[in-house]
């Protein structure tokens, strides 16, 4: 049933009004996508329906006490995994950690975070993704949802070098403030500028 509501959602939103979409990392089974830009409620929407169209089988981290009756039966088939933060009840461990578990515990896992960490402006990203990535040792890939274009591209992974600034160079490289659904919203780490 979600499958066939995510088709409609498809053939609406991008079929009907001329979207494009580009996957550079189509071959590679572990990766972390940052979904960017991240200014409206719209850009979760266009994500989950532009990935089920691009047929990358992603995933996003939730608290797992989310994933209860009715939430798990709609959560759940659109990519939703439960993150438990206590892995034992008198050792608590931190959500970066629980996401490692979850790439270690994985053959494939594609996982999308949204690094600004909120749909206003904000002049640091969450660097959650990026520890992730380096404790789990999985590249990243920027997922850029261009709506003047409309275009949606995957660009092509990297692998953490440990150097923050540098590595965010790099995935910030492809993004255009102009393209997000609300430019005055957008917001680069200015940590790279």
């Amino acid at each position: 049933m979600i499958k066939l509501l995510l088709d409609l959602c498809c053939y609406i939103t991008f079929d009907l009004r001329g979207w494009k979409f580009s996957n550079q990392a189509a071959d590679v089974k572990k990766y972390i996508i940052l979904a960017v830009p991240h200014t409206s409620n719209w850009d979760t929407y266009y994500a989950l329906i532009c990935f089920h169209r691009m047929k990358v089988p992603v995933k996003f981290a939730i608290k797992s006490n989310w994933l209860v009756f009715p939430f798990k039966q709609l959560l759940t088939p659109l990519g939703a995994i439960g993150v438990n933060r206590n892995k034992q009840s008198t050792n608590k461990f931190s959500f970066v950690d629980a996401c490692v578990e979850l790439f270690n515990n994985s053959d494939e896992l594609v996982m999308t975070i949204t690094p600004e960490g909120t749909r206003g402006h904000n002049n640091k990203w969450k660097t959650g993704f990026y520890n992730i990535a380096t404790k789990a040792n999985v590249p990243m890939a920027v997922a850029v949802c261009d709506y003047v274009n409309k275009q949606i591209t995957i660009n092509t992974p990297i692998f953490s070098t440990g150097n923050y600034i540098e590595d965010l160079k790099k995935l910030s490289s492809v993004i255009n403030p102009a393209m997000a659904k609300f430019p005055n919203k957008f917001s680069f780490d200015t940590t790279v500028l």
